[in-house]
């Protein structure tokens, strides 16, 4: 039987991080040098910098 844990959600702070669209980011693995890049100019608290 599968062993199955849950995960902490991110919940961002909406006085910081006022639109969403800024932070989120495609799952991990599809995130090559050039996007990450690119997610890492448009916002300093962009989900892909964990």
């Amino acid at each position: 039987m599968a062993v199955i844990h849950p995960f902490r959600g991110l919940r961002y702070n909406p006085s910081v991080v006022k639109d969403l669209s800024r932070v989120v980011t495609q799952p991990y693995d599809r995130i090559g040098p050039s996007q990450m890049e690119a997610y890492l100019k448009r916002s300093p608290h962009t989900y892909a910098r964990r």
